[in-house]
């Protein structure tokens, strides 16, 4: 299904928020050399998901589950290791994410990027501590 397709590549594209803090960090801050690091950055990411998709799909075909990793036994020692390798992402990855979110939170509700850092910071990470626990699929909130 095509629907279905375009869900997995929504999180191959999902480091649009960090868009101005890496232009801000280019050695050599031009419109083309960040549309270059961009390109190539989205050329690798379309590879490898549609290589993982095609991979997962192959597998199981229309049985797969919005997360592969379920449709595999848990008592098997590399799927756990896969898990704790998604984890080991989601701990290094999450910061990126989170400190969007807390500069945008923030210029929401017209203050500067880092204002009132420390409520801010604990009651976000409070809502996406509760989202975390209330949302055990990550294919409801996509």
């Amino acid at each position: 299904d095509a629907f279905k397709t375009l869900a997995l590549f929504n999180g191959s594209f999902s480091a649009h928020y960090n868009a101005p803090t890496y232009y801000a960090e280019l050695k050599d801050r031009s419109f083309a050399t960040f549309a270059r690091a961009t390109l190539y950055a989205f050329a690798i990411a379309t590879t490898l998901f549609t290589v993982f998709g095609l991979a997962g799909f192959a597998r199981f075909g229309d049985e797969v589950l919005g997360n592969v990793l379920k449709s595999y036994s848990a008592d098997d020692p590399m799927i756990q290791l896969s898990w704790l390798s998604m984890m080991v992402s989601t701990v290094f990855a999450f910061p990126h994410a989170f400190l969007r979110m807390r500069s945008s939170w923030n210029m929401l509700l017209g203050k500067a990027p880092h204002a009132d850092f420390v409520p801010t910071t604990a009651g976000l990470l409070g809502v996406s501590f509760v989202m975390g626990v209330v949302f055990t699929d990550i294919a409801v909130i996509k």
